[in-house]
């Protein structure tokens, strides 16, 4: 539970989960919907859709599998760094933002 500073920021405690999700194996449309980070599963996917994200909804997307997750390059996910797809390998992550319903851009280039 994020706790309150008397300056009106919040923080979240060490260990504490808001927000998560982690995805079932092999899902290739994961539902996002009111999510902000994304861990994958165990073992290698491509998702080709983030079900559920909104207009301005930031998901940080993380590989914690020793195999890969792969990002399909398509219209509903935007990857503007390059023109293909994008395979992120254990630890590696990247964000996203909603730009409309069910359609996400990167934000900020894989790790």
């Amino acid at each position: 539970m994020p706790t309150r500073l008397p300056t009106g920021l919040s923080f979240v405690r060490p260990g504490a989960r808001t927000a998560e999700y982690t995805a079932t194996d092999g899902d290739t449309t994961p539902d996002v919907s009111k999510k902000t980070v994304l861990f994958c599963g165990t073992s290698g996917v491509t998702i080709v859709q983030f079900d559920g994200i909104e207009l301005g909804q930031s998901l940080l997307v993380y590989s914690n599998s020793a195999t890969v997750t792969t990002l399909a390059n398509n219209s509903s996910i935007l990857l503007t760094s390059s023109a293909t797809d994008v395979v992120l390998g254990s630890n590696q992550c990247m964000q996203f933002l909603g730009i409309a319903d069910n359609v996400a851009t990167e934000v900020v280039p894989r790790s």
